[in-house]
């Protein structure tokens, strides 16, 4: 009988076999119902091949990433040195990292010629550090950041600091990462739980069987637990062999339940049956699926086609609004079709819309910073309209035109960079704005203390004491009685305005 080959990497629900174990010796009646029952569990297994559907119960089915999840995971172990791992399942994706011949990597799905994987050890991905919050000093080691501000996430490389990806995933406010380093204006941190990689099918070895299951934290990698109905019947039978009077001790109602020819029937060809489920193992791989819904596929070709070709035209030529719609509705059907060929394509459709859904909130942004450019050139052609006016009521008028007008007195503040006086309302005494004078304005200025002064020059802040100063470049004694009359200026002292004098001066 040829025995079908199973292909290298299927997905496919596990058989388990179910082994019956015996000795010459007689064995108690609980025993022989124990194998009887497991030898004619084994005979309907045989009899009827079933696929394992996952339950809710299954430590495989993770419940915010199954649609990431195959039916069973494994140990993908590379077949040859320098095996590239990639941020996508395709050629164009960028190169993360590369394996060593037998390096093992943890396989949870296959995507046409790739397959998905946990990150190795050793990979990272990249956020902006102005929007992470780190508590300690990156040079001391891996820290603990909090993200201040939603950003993408970016696949960064080992191979090349200046290779790096495109966005991986999102990141929301207060999402909680760990920081590895440092890497121009990004942090490199651990690959976020949502992130995965993928290398080529035909470089990689199917090693033991895996369980990989979601936590809060990521996922959880086990070895695959062996079947209770492996173990079970072993453990009564051993320890009775060495027993020679089981008889004696057995109650009488129960061996007349079950006579004594059906247990040696039992006993006698347990090593046939193994064999037996062996052969027939494969079966499960000759069950057919359901075809792939032809329409779904049509639509979700047509749909990245579109996304492709408008991929190069500016934002606000692109049909994002008609590619969100048809790519969340793609999403939907597949999270709730029970084809594996379907579901599998889930991760790709997720991720064009997160695309989508990431260049709409950029042009939403975009038309934003238009408008502010545009109100900030109407108030700059506005104050340069306002600027030319002065000059010509100036000119016109024989007007003195003065940054600021005030009483001059001494400033107890001195700071670097000149020495400070202070302009003040000469009623209130209380400080106008600070003058900053060098060079010989210092000897004119000294001679007009506590009076009645104008003052140009150039408005400037120091960040340091918060405070706006004027740089002085030239000062005139003035008199009060002609504020808003031939001298006019920026800076008044409050108690010198009058309603009216207001009114005038704005005309």
């Amino acid at each position: 009988m040829e025995v079908p080959v199973r292909p290298a990497f299927e997905f496919d629900p596990p058989v388990r076999q179910t082994r019956l174990f015996h000795s010459s010796s007689r064995v108690p009646s609980h025993a022989l119902r124990l194998a009887a029952t497991a030898f004619a569990a084994s005979l309907l297994a045989v009899a009827t091949p079933t696929v394992a559907v996952p339950t809710a119960d299954d430590p495989a089915v993770a419940s915010v990433g199954s649609g990431m999840l195959a039916a069973r995971q494994f140990a993908g172990i590379a077949a040859r040195e320098g095996v590239v791992v990639r941020a996508g399942p395709s050629a164009g994706d960028v190169e993360v990292t590369t394996l060593g011949e037998g390096a093992e990597v943890t396989v949870i799905a296959r995507q046409a010629s790739y397959l998905r994987i946990l990150p190795p050890d050793g990979t990272f991905c990249l956020v902006p550090k102005s929007r992470v919050d780190v508590r300690g000093t990156i040079a001391e080691g891996p820290q603990t950041g909090r993200v201040s501000e939603s950003l993408s996430v970016r696949v960064g490389s080992t191979l090349d600091d200046n290779n790096i990806g495109r966005t991986a995933a999102r990141l929301r406010t207060g999402d909680v990462v760990r920081v590895l380093g440092e890497q121009g204006i990004y942090y490199r941190i651990e690959p976020p739980k949502m992130v995965f990689f993928y290398v080529p099918v035909a470089e990689m070895r199917k090693g033991r069987e895996l369980v990989v299951a979601e936590t809060p934290a990521g996922w959880d990698v086990n070895e695959l637990p062996i079947a209770a109905a492996e173990v079970e019947p072993s453990l009564p039978v051993e320890p009775e062999v060495e027993t020679p009077e089981p008889v004696a001790v057995t109650p009488e109602p129960v061996i007349i339940e079950e006579p004594e020819v059906e247990p040696e029937i039992v006993i006698d060809e347990p090593e046939a049956q193994p064999a037996e489920a062996e052969v027939i193992e494969p079966l499960p791989v000759a069950i057919e699926e359901p075809a792939i819904d032809p329409t779904w596929i049509e639509r979700f070709e047509s749909t990245d086609t579109l996304y492709r070709e408008q991929a190069e035209l500016p934002l606000e030529d692109q049909p994002l609004e008609e590619l969100e719609a048809r790519y969340a509705e793609l999403l939907a059907e597949a999270r709730a079709s029970e084809l594996r060929g379907i579901q599998e394509l889930a991760p790709v459709v997720e991720a064009r819309l997160r695309t989508v859904t990431i260049r709409r909130e950029a042009l939403a942004d975009l038309e934003a910073i238009r408008q502010l450019r545009e109100g900030v050139d109407e108030r700059r052609a506005a104050l340069v309209a306002e600027r030319e006016e002065l000059s010509e009521r100036v000119e016109m008028g024989k007007i003195k035109l003065y940054e600021a007008v005030g009483e001059l007195q001494p400033s107890s503040l001195q700071i670097t960079g000149g020495t400070l006086f202070r302009l003040v309302d000469p009623q209130s005494k209380r400080t106008l704005i600070y003058l900053r004078c060098d060079g010989e304005i210092v000897e004119q200025i000294a001679g007009k203390l506590q009076k009645f002064i104008g003052v140009r020059g150039e408005v400037g802040r120091d960040e340091m004491l918060k405070l706006k100063y004027v740089r002085v470049t030239g000062i005139d004694r003035v008199n009060p009685s002609d504020v808003f009359g031939s001298v006019a200026a920026k800076l008044i002292p409050p108690s010198m305005v009058q309603p009216g004098e207001v009114a005038s001066a704005s005309e």
